[in-house]
């Protein structure tokens, strides 16, 4: 009888705040022969382990390096071990104090945010109250030459301040809970601030939107590359994530795992849509929080004075060594 020669697996989401999930490729023996499917998969550990599928538990990664399975066919074991990726916080905000900390934000420039209300971004809207990023939607009461609805909201960003690439991105927030404005956690990389950007991808540049948490849809996951012009490209998919109640009024975490061969989005540790839409981008970018005010956002319910806050509880990045290997 052949013995078993190899195991291979593939990680299929590897978080610092959750369970690591991997997936058993094949079992090869000695004479070549793949016996995947006849092979069983155990661990003395407390790992769950389901249709070749193995979940490695948050708290268990937190205290090892490696954890060590058996595979075995028909009698023959082979011991087989999975490395975990090493994670370090390379930012964090916990809005503690009673401001903003301009050492790793600075407020949005103030320009019209056009779509379907006159919004603008103003740095009065974006305070830290109470342990928290507050970022409202104000109703100024008044309409601008076009008639339109005019409304103030809060903008913040990391741009030369602090600004990465692969790793992974966590926001824990309370969304606003009412229609007419959308809360939105997003990163902005490379050439996409050039309207004239237009190589077909997204490698050199991309707009990435985390969380854009709007009350009428769910939370909109999506990827833009090409500039914001005429040349712009969006991914082709809007699932809304709308699987997920994140307009309870609770705190929910908001997050994003940009590797160098895909990008996964995250709500509550929960995948809900990975995908490599105009190539994986490979320069790094600036992070905002920002709330936007438009009719994307449903009917605006505000009224003179009123403000809705989406409260941002904390904003973490963390990175890995082995997204930057090979």
């Amino acid at each position: 009888m052949s013995n078993i020669k190899s195991v291979d697996f593939v990680c299929k989401i590897d978080i610092p705040t959750g369970d690591a999930v991997y997936e058993i490729k094949s079992v090869i023996l000695d004479n070549g022969k793949d016996v995947t499917s006849l092979a069983e998969i155990k661990c003395n550990a407390d790992i769950k382990i389901c249709d070749k599928t193995v979940t490695v538990p948050c708290d268990y990664r937190q205290n090892n390096d490696v954890v060590t399975l058996t595979a075995i066919y028909s009698d023959k074991k082979y011991d087989f071990t999975i490395k975990f990726s090493k994670w370090q916080l390379v930012f964090e905000d916990d809005f503690d104090g009673d401001q903003l900390d301009k050492l790793k934000w600075e407020h949005c420039p103030p320009f019209l945010r056009d779509k379907g209300f006159a919004n603008y971004w103003h740095e009065e809207f974006s305070f830290v109250k109470d342990g928290c990023l507050v970022s409202r939607a104000y109703d100024t009461g008044g309409l601008d030459n076009r008639g339109k609805v005019v409304n103030l909201s809060g903008a913040i960003q990391t741009r030369g301040l602090f600004e990465h690439s692969y790793g992974y991105y966590e926001m824990y927030a309370r969304p606003h809970q009412i229609t007419g404005m959308w809360g939105a956690f997003w990163l902005v990389t490379g050439d996409m601030e050039d309207p004239d950007a237009d190589d077909g991808t997204a490698e050199y540049g991309a707009e990435i939107d985390i969380a854009e948490i709007l009350k009428p849809w769910g939370v909109s996951q999506i990827v833009h590359w090409d500039g914001w012009g005429d040349n712009t490209k969006s991914e082709d998919f809007h699932d809304y994530a709308a699987h997920i109640d994140i307009f309870d009024g609770k705190f929910h975490k908001f997050a994003f795992r940009w590797t160098p061969d895909e990008y996964i989005f995250l709500i509550d540790d929960v995948v809900t849509h990975r995908s490599n839409a105009g190539g994986i981008c490979k320069v790094p970018g600036y992070m905002l929080v920002t709330t936007e005010c438009g009719t994307w956002g449903g009917d605006w319910v505000l009224k003179e004075g009123e403000h809705s806050d989406m409260l941002v509880d904390y904003v973490k990045v963390w990175s890995t060594d082995d997204d930057f290997k090979g």
